[in-house]
Formats: structure tokens, sequence, C-alpha cells
């Protein structure tokens, strides 16, 4: 279903040069309640389409990025994209469009983006709204060389990329998921509204983002700067998880039991002794993969009991992607939330 928003394009140049665009778009009234809206890795801003219908009230103006590399932004010419240099991008688009104060909600990678945002410049920000994160991905430290030499040996697909003949061609193919989860067809059909550009060919269409942010970034953040940026908070903040997103499996092991209740902290941490058992004593190498998955949970767990003035709500369904599958789930438990 198109929108029924009116979304006016606008572009920011000179984050990183004068000819580096980072694009985005607006709607509602100037002098409105003013949101700043992130998307996750690989979308773009089209991502808020359906949340933003059931969002928008009278008096409200939302701006809704394209980051570095996806959507209409530019891409960048260094060969990598370093996480911290988007969330310089997003305060140097906030520092352009004047805003003394506004709420910034974000999801996945845009969710880590806006963490570190709020951390940044806590003066201005207002609320805080992370679905499906809170602060960036960290590797675990045996990870870290391994993941530089990919980083600077991988090539990006480049050329190789697939066209697609058709539009719903390209969605069908996205809604059977990516680094993430599968997505409802219309959920697709959102994304793909400003995922695809033409082919240089001619003939089809291909995904309008950067193919080199497909390859390993060279720099990996440590789980204390997370931390860090995390107890430098002073908005208020409302993590929104879904059952069936990131931590699904943990979820389905645990019979809907938490992963980051104190019950359920704990069975995860007596898993996690297994893993390493498994690995270090018996020499079972497929551990390796889960055991950095479990780890990465348990520093997750962690990661809320440093910010301050957090709220949590976890939704029965809607995916690594609530906002597009479950908008108005969504946009329920915000307004509730800001409203108390």
């Amino acid at each position: 279903m198109p929108s029924t928003l009116f979304w006016e394009e606008l572009e920011f140049v000179g984050s990183r040069g004068k000819d580096f665009r980072i694009a985005a778009q607006k709607c509602g009234v100037d002098h409105g309640q003013k949101w700043l809206l992130l998307h996750g890795f690989l979308d773009s801003s089209c991502t808020w389409d359906s949340l933003c219908e059931h969002l928008v009230e009278q008096g409200t103006l939302i701006v809704a990025i394209d980051f570095a590399g996806h959507g209409k932004s530019s891409h960048v010419q260094s060969g990598t994209y370093h996480f911290m240099d988007h969330v310089a991008d997003v305060a140097f688009v906030v520092h352009e469009l004047g805003w003394a104060k506004f709420n910034v909600l974000g999801h996945s990678m845009g969710g880590a983006v806006a963490s570190c945002l709020a951390a940044a410049i806590p003066e201005k920000v207002h609320r805080l709204i992370v679905i499906e994160a809170l602060g960036p991905w960290t590797r675990p430290t045996y990870e870290v060389v391994p993941n530089f030499v990919q980083a600077i040996t991988k090539k990006a697909p480049g050329t190789n990329r697939r066209i697609f003949a058709t539009i719903e061609e390209a969605a069908q193919r996205r809604s059977e998921g990516n680094i993430v989860n599968q997505l409802p067809i219309e959920a697709a059909r959102i994304l793909c509204r400003r995922g695809l550009v033409e082919a240089p060919e001619g003939n089809g269409y291909v995904w309008a983002s950067d193919s080199v942010l497909l390859k390993p970034p060279r720099q990996s953040i440590h789980e204390d700067h997370v931390i860090a940026y995390l107890s430098h908070i002073q908005a208020p903040t409302l993590l929104i998880l879904a059952k069936d997103g990131l931590f699904k499996q943990l979820w389905d092991l645990l019979c809907g039991i938490s992963p980051f209740g104190r019950f359920g902290r704990i069975i995860v941490h007596l898993i996690v002794l297994w893993v390493k058992f498994r690995y270090y004593v018996l020499g079972v190498e497929t551990a390796k993969k889960h055991l950095a998955h479990l780890e990465w949970v348990v520093q997750f767990g962690q990661r809320k009991r440093h910010v301050k003035k957090l709220h949590e709500v976890v939704l029965g369904f809607g995916g690594h992607h609530p906002h597009l599958t479950e908008p108005k789930l969504v946009a329920d438990a915000i307004r509730a939330w800001c409203l108390k």
C-alpha cells in the first residue's frame, strides 16, 4: 500500500567533504515536536513509512535519514565504512537542521547510532527509542584480527551484483531474508521503494546500498567503549524487542522465558559454560560460532543495566523489523511510553 504521507526530499552536503551528500525525507510541520528516524543496516528511510502512518499526529515534524551508502545518500570513496562516522553524519544533520531538542528513534544499526548520538549530545536528545538494538555490535577479542584480515582481503561484490528484472522480483528476494530474518512481502515492497536503482545496463534494478557495506569493517568496537557511551545517555530510553527478533533462538530454547530476566540469565550462563567446555576442552569447532553469539547475548543484557532511565517493551511477535511488520503495535508502545 502506498504511503499516504507527503514526504519532502532533503539533502545535507558537507559531512565528509564538499560533495558528500546525506539524503533524508521530511514530513509534518516545521514548528512541531521533532523526531529524527534512523534506519537499519541495508535499509533506508522508507523503512519508517508504515510506522509513521500510525505515529504522525498534528504538530509533529519527522526527518528520516538515509545513512551513507544507503538509499539516496552518497557512497564513500575510501573503500570502507566506520560505524562512528555514521554517528558523526547524523550529528552534522542535526546541526544543519538547527534543532535544539528532539526525539530520536532508531532500528537495529540505526538504534546503535541513536544510542551513541544520545550519549554525545545529551542536551539535545529529549527521548531515545531503540528497536532491536542497544549500542553497536562488538566482536570477541579472538575475532578482531581475523576480521581485519578479511576486511583488507575480501572484495566487495562490485560488478557481480544481482540484477532484478522487476521491482517485484527484488521484493520477493528481500522477503526471503538477508543477514537477519524473513519479511512479509508487503514489508519487502516498502523497502524496495527507496532501496533500488536502475541497473547501469538499463536492463533491470540493483540494490541502491553500496556493495562495500557487505565487507567486514576495518575497525572493531570494544565492549568497554559501548558501555561508556550507554552510561552517558541522559534521556529517558525505550527499548523495543520482539520475541521472534534478534534473540528468537534463545526465546524458543527457553520456552518463552526472557533470556534477560533473572532466571533466564542463569540458564544462559549455564549454556555458555557448556558451550565453552565443548569448544575449549572437547575441541568442537562448530561451538565457536555459538559461543560468540551467546557471549553477545550476555553482553546485551549487561548493557541494559548501564542505561539510567531504561524502559523495556517485549512484543510477542514482529520479527527483527516490528515497525514494518506490526507498525500499530510499535506505535501504541511508543505513544503509551511517551504519555507516562
